[in-house]
């Protein structure tokens, strides 16, 4: 696999790795309309093979931002007039080798040697790494990154950026190098070779690491890359996550590979910041049709927060009784004998906000008592909450304390 991608990823997504897999293993088959956990990395056995497309399960459409906004049009210019003589300039320097001699073609397109960049080497500069025997004819393919700079257009004050690179795969066909362009853009990527999209090998390349991660997947055929599937377009189902993480894993023999996706979840009612630890993990199973990678199942990860959210989530849709399942009815309402005529009772008239088309956010302090804390401005007033929650690993609510300040 050849990489170029950040060794420091982001705290959040490292502090959840340990406690998913855990709760992933122990429940890894269990989906019976419940979210549970899950964890991306070395995330094998997580999910059983899917036999039928699952009922995705997902909250409300979100109202936040996305992480990392798509390129501006100005951009996306800049990109491709820094990569315009990409293709020919690699296509000059790969027809003048006619030697299966990956040192000669590493001279040609001016790296000094083949392999020249290891796996993980974010240094900028042209690199010509082997991704392996992608058809099994006995010869080595390979990943040329070229690398070139965005000039700014005149209007722009800001310096020129740089990790602007173009990815081609070259391949032996017995007589020539036969030259694929896979993708341009700029920042980190990985490239992973895929052994069977249908009747034919793959390869993906993943752009957006540690931000928010969008793969394009080509079929290998005839010594040639072709497009199959390029998750950014319109019709595409994917949805790719804040903080993300993305890996393949094989499906078994002869099949194709399985997309996990997990990274952050972003709620729509409820606001946790990209940056801060607060939150809870998502994840999502992607197969492959034939044509794409479709979803099949979505997980959460189990965790106050989630509880918080869903609780926020059934109140606002007058789902009650939903509401009712995430509290521990007799130390919420205080009562031997609660009802759910009681806690709607209570809700109306002790919480009426959560009824409403609000949105809660995570206060920013670090302080013990307000760990599981939000809040809310609303009609000139600022609303502080502070749930408790049941320690048996169900991650009930057992109260909530309000505070209103003006």
């Amino acid at each position: 696999m050849l990489t170029r991608h950040s060794s420091v990823r982001c705290q959040f997504f490292s502090s959840l790795i340990v406690c998913l897999l855990h709760v992933a293993l122990v429940f890894g088959g269990y989906f019976g309309g419940r979210a549970i956990a899950f964890s991306l990395p070395s995330a094998q056995g997580v999910f059983p093979a899917p036999q039928k497309p699952s009922e995705q399960q997902a909250g409300p459409p979100t109202e936040e931002e996305p992480a990392e906004e798509a390129p501006s049009q100005d951009q996306s210019e800049l990109l491709r007039a820094a990569t315009a003589g990409a293709q020919a300039e690699v296509d000059k320097a790969a027809s003048g080798v006619r030697v299966q001699d990956p040192q000669a073609l590493a001279q040609a397109l001016h790296v000094v040697r083949a392999e020249e960049k290891s796996a993980g080497d974010d240094s900028s500069g042209p690199s010509l790494a082997p991704v392996g025997d992608l058809d099994g004819d006995g010869n080595i393919e390979y990943a040329y990154r070229w690398t070139g700079t965005i000039q700014p257009v005149p209007a722009q004050t800001a310096a020129p950026g740089d990790g602007v690179w173009d990815l081609f795969l070259l391949a032996w066909d017995g007589e020539r190098w036969r030259v694929s362009e896979l993708l341009a853009g700029e920042g980190l990527y990985d490239l992973h070779p895929l052994p069977r999209l249908g009747e034919s090998p793959g390869l993906a390349v993943i752009e957006g690491l540690g931000q928010e991660p969008y793969p394009v997947v080509f079929k290998y055929q005839n010594h040639v890359a072709v497009l199959a599937w390029d998750s950014r377009d319109e019709e595409s189902l994917y949805q790719g996550f804040a903080a993300g993480e993305l890996e393949f894993r094989d499906a078994g023999p002869g099949a194709p590979p399985e997309m996990l996706v997990a990274g952050k979840a972003d709620p729509g009612l409820v606001h946790f910041p990209r940056a801060g630890s607060r939150g809870f993990g998502i994840g999502t199973l992607y197969t492959w049709d034939g044509k794409a990678f479709v979803p099949r199942k979505t997980i959460y990860s189990p965790c106050e927060d989630y509880t918080f959210y869903r609780f926020v989530s059934a109140l606002h849709l007058k789902d009650f009784r939903t509401a009712y399942g995430l509290i521990d009815a007799q130390k919420f309402l205080k009562s031997q004998k609660p009802r759910p005529e009681a806690f709607r009772k209570y809700i109306e008239t002790t919480l009426p906000e959560f009824i409403d088309d609000n949105i809660f956010e995570v206060p920013d302090t670090s302080e013990a008592q307000d760990k599981f804390g939000f809040e809310l401005n609303l009609n000139d007033q600022h609303y502080t909450y502070h749930p408790t929650y049941s320690n048996d690993g169900k991650f009930l609510l057992t109260g909530i304390e309000r505070r209103v300040a003006k």
